[in-house]
C-alpha cells in the first residue's frame, strides 16, 4: 500500500486530468482493494463493496479537476469509502 502522501498519486492525478486512460487505470488498480477492504470492514458484503467502489471512483472523476491535495488521494478515497459505507 502506498503511503498517505504519495507523490506518485499526484503524478497520476495530473496525468488523469490530462485525459490519460492508463493513469486512470493505474489509480483504480492501486486503490480497488483498499475500497473493498474499507467497506468489508464496515460489515458489508461484496455486492455492497462493489457498489461503493463504483460510487467512490465516479466521485473521484467529478472531483479530480479540483482535488486540492492530489498527493493525499489515499486519504480522500478512504474517507469517501467510509462515508459511502455508512
Amino acid at each position: 500500500m502506498e503511503p498517505n502522501n504519495s507523490p506518485e498519486d499526484a503524478v497520476l492525478v495530473a496525468r488523469c486530468r490530462q485525459g490519460d486512460a492508463a493513469a486512470w487505470a493505474a489509480l483504480v488498480k492501486r486503490y480497488q482493494r483498499l475500497v473493498y477492504a474499507v467497506v468489508m470492514s464496515a460489515g458489508h458484503d461484496e455486492h455492497t463493496a462493489a457498489d461503493v467502489f463504483q460510487t467512490v471512483f465516479a466521485r473521484l472523476v467529478q472531483h479530480l479537476p479540483r482535488l486540492a491535495q492530489p498527493e493525499r488521494l489515499q486519504a480522500w478515497i478512504v474517507t469517501t469509502a467510509k462515508r459511502e459505507a455508512l
